[in-house]
């Protein structure tokens, strides 16, 4: 299953150098350590610290790619998780982008996958986001706002929504602020809670490459 992670980024990496063959491409990405890894809400590595990291390449005319990796625990075992995304950024208006995006979820040690297809809307500092997980026959809807404090500080608000054939209407909530300490330096504070875990406070610093 490790071979398959690479092949999939090989070939990701193939399909978005075809499309941004004539097009200046920017590279960027950080690598952070979390005390918590909370995703939707829920807390994946049972309330213990992770690392994690991302890298993204995009292109001047709207497409971008990257990949993402993680630890998590999964029946008291340390697992390793490796996402690979692509997307593209219409730019509708002045203030205003369309994003349609796929996310590919791959967990090596356990053998599991899944694809996840979204929509985003951004209207200036507001996000609205709909998923859907062709696998898991899920869905996944989120509002994002985010408020600059000053040139160094901003909070972050999220709300979302999850459900599936069994679930409806299971909610998430969480609140975030983010401190710039240096160029490639950034710290966060977190509060988050939702009908699965209870209310959680997490924190972590990224650098950024």
């Amino acid at each position: 299953m490790r071979n398959k992670c690479f092949i999939y980024l090989l070939l990701l990496l193939a399909s978005f150098s075809n499309i941004a063959l004539s097009n200046d491409l920017t590279g960027f990405g950080r690598v952070g350590l979390l005390s918590h890894y909370i995703f939707r809400g829920v807390d994946y590595n049972d309330k213990s610290p992770v690392v994690q990291a991302d890298y993204v390449l995009a292109s001047d005319s709207g497409w971008w790619m990257g990949a993402f990796a993680s630890n998590w625990t999964f029946a008291d075992k340390s697992e390793i998780e490796v996402d690979l995304f692509a997307g593209y950024d219409f730019t509708v208006a002045e203030d205003i982008t369309l994003t349609p995006a796929v996310i590919r979820y791959l967990f090596p040690d356990v053998g599991g996958h899944t694809t996840e297809w979204s929509l985003a809307l951004k209207i200036k500092d507001w996000t609205l986001k709909h998923h859907y997980d062709q696998h898991l026959k899920s869905n996944y809807s989120e509002v994002n706002f985010s408020y600059e404090i000053n040139s160094l500080t901003h909070l972050l608000l999220h709300y979302g929504v999850y459900s599936n054939d069994n679930i409806s209407g299971q909610h998430d909530y969480e609140v975030k602020a983010t401190y710039q300490l240096k160029e490639n330096t950034q710290l966060f504070a977190a509060f988050s809670s939702s009908d699965l875990d209870d209310n959680v406070i997490f924190a972590g610093a990224y650098l950024s490459f």
